[in-house]
């Protein structure tokens, strides 16, 4: 089964948070260009930090914490909060 599209998501979140003031699609092509739409995303290992990006809009987890990202970043909603 299928999750939600990118637009149901964004249209569920209201764009609140920090995609908030952003237009629906420039929050759409950052997802694109980061994760190709896959919200369970890792990306590759930085080299000198533990942490990897994640999720819809591949934030690190600190980042994700940072912006007020409560639960599990690979959570598209919260990822994109």
């Amino acid at each position: 089964m299928a999750g939600p599209s990118n637009e149901e998501l964004l249209r569920s979140l209201g764009l609140r948070g920090i995609v908030e003031s952003a237009p629906a699609e420039l929050v759409e092509a950052v997802i694109e260009q980061e994760s190709g739409g896959d919200p369970n995303a890792v990306g590759a290992p930085i080299p000198g930090r533990t942490e990897r990006a994640q999720g819809l809009m591949q934030l690190l987890p600190s980042t994700f914490k940072a912006l007020g990202g409560r639960g599990d970043p690979l959570d598209p909603v919260e990822n994109k909060r």
